[in-house]
C-alpha cells in the first residue's frame, strides 16, 4: 500500500492514520448536574454545536445519559424539552 499522510507522521498509510485518529475531549466527570455545569460552561467559553458522547455501548451507560444527563441538560435550558415540528427531518433541519 502507498503511504498517504506525509505530514511528520513517519509516513503512515491511510488505514494507520485512520486507525490512530484521536479527538481531544474534557473529561466530564460528576453527577449528572455537574456534568450539564460542565458541558455548559465549555460551550459559552468555546462555542460548538453539540458534543459527541462516546463510551462504552452498555444499558447502563445509555441509561445515566438519557435517564441522568439529558434532563439534568434540559433543566439547565441547555437542550430541548419537546419538538417544534412534527417529522424528523423538519426537526433536524429546523437545528
Amino acid at each position: 500500500m502507498n503511504n498517504f499522510v506525509k505530514r511528520g507522521d513517519g509516513g503512515k498509510t491511510l488505514r494507520e492514520a485512520a486507525a490512530s485518529w484521536t479527538v481531544s475531549c474534557l473529561d466530564l466527570i460528576g453527577t449528572p448536574e455537574q456534568v450539564a455545569g460542565q458541558m455548559g460552561d465549555a460551550m459559552d467559553q468555546i462555542g460548538g454545536d453539540g458534543f459527541l458522547i462516546n463510551g462504552p455501548l452498555s444499558r447502563v451507560y445509555v441509561s445515566q445519559i438519557t435517564d441522568g444527563l439529558v434532563p439534568a441538560l434540559q433543566r439547565k435550558g441547555l437542550t430541548r424539552t419537546e419538538y417544534d415540528h412534527p417529522t424528523f427531518r423538519e426537526n433536524l433541519m429546523a437545528f
